[in-house]
């Protein structure tokens, strides 16, 4: 487990004192004048950029789930229609709060929203010397480490995850296409690495949501047949146990702890005083 963790980050570009003075007191893209000159306009985004050029897949599919079965029913058309009404559904202060809060307003200000999620942030995670072994097994050269992710909103890869692992051979790099390795007896030698393409997976996360539950599902198969136990299973097919998956979902908390306290959060401590709350219930 990491020993530290830490993160900074705040909504720097989406607020409400941020927003172009042209924009008035419009509150959604369909019924502001400035509409056509801004650069997160819901109607360029998702109808212009996406549903006019053929798209219908996320993020189309997440503001009108059924818009395919629209389509081949009712035409392309009739789908525009459908998809520019919801858009285009705004609320105000008179709105009671329980109508806002039972949908989403993708048509709705990025500058007049409730959003409070960051548009830039940074989780640093830190792990100390660790020689202990695990499961009986020694790791000798389980040295240091640090992991460092940056969430931002405005970047080209957008939907996509891009990463960087530096070890002390060569590095790894990463994006939703290619794998890309490097390694350092290659120096100056850049057309020496290696590029891997997996084959590109179907569904959401870039076929990993459905990565998962294959893996779930022949781990679910394995146990019912007596194949493995459980803790094999999840270790062959799945990559976690059900503990590191909830562990791995907490440390989210603890970095929002460390973010707005302005402190470095000791992970086992902070994991340990959660497990024993959970447990004592």
């Amino acid at each position: 487990m990491p020993s530290l963790v830490s993160s900074v980050g705040n909504l720097s570009v989406f607020t409400k004192r941020r927003k172009p003075e042209a924009a008035g007191n419009a509150t959604n893209c369909f019924s502001c004048s400035y509409e056509q000159s801004c650069d997160w306009s819901a109607k360029k985004m998702y109808i212009e950029k996406l549903y006019d050029k053929g798209h219908k897949d996320f993020p189309v599919c997440v503001i009108v789930p059924d818009i395919e079965e629209i389509t081949a029913k009712a035409g392309t058309e009739y789908g525009r229609v459908v998809l520019t009404q919801i858009l285009s559904s705004d609320c105000n202060a008179s709105t009671p709060r329980a109508t806002i809060e039972s949908k989403q307003w993708y048509g709705r200000c990025v500058w007049e929203s409730d959003n409070d999620v960051l548009d830039d942030q940074i989780v640093t995670l830190t792990w100390d010397d660790d020689f202990r072994s695990v499961n009986g097994k020694e790791f000798t050269d389980r040295g240091p480490k640090t992991v460092v992710f940056h969430m931002v909103a405005s970047t080209e890869a957008q939907w996509e995850r891009r990463g960087k692992i530096s070890g002390t051979h060569g590095e790894i790099q990463y994006d939703s296409k290619d794998i890309r390795v490097y390694k350092f007896d290659d120096f100056l030698q850049p057309e020496a690495a290696k590029i891997f393409t997996p084959p590109k997976a179907a569904g959401g996360h870039g076929g990993g949501d459905g990565g998962l539950m294959n893996g779930f599902s022949q781990a679910v198969e394995a146990v019912i047949n007596g194949e493995l136990s459980v803790e094999q299973a999840q270790a062959k097919y799945v990559g976690c146990t059900l503990k590191e998956a909830f562990m791995s979902h907490a440390m989210v908390f603890a970095a929002e702890e460390a973010r707005l306290k302005r402190k470095i959060v000791d992970w086992q401590d902070w994991w340990a005083k959660l497990e024993q709350r959970l447990l004592s219930r």
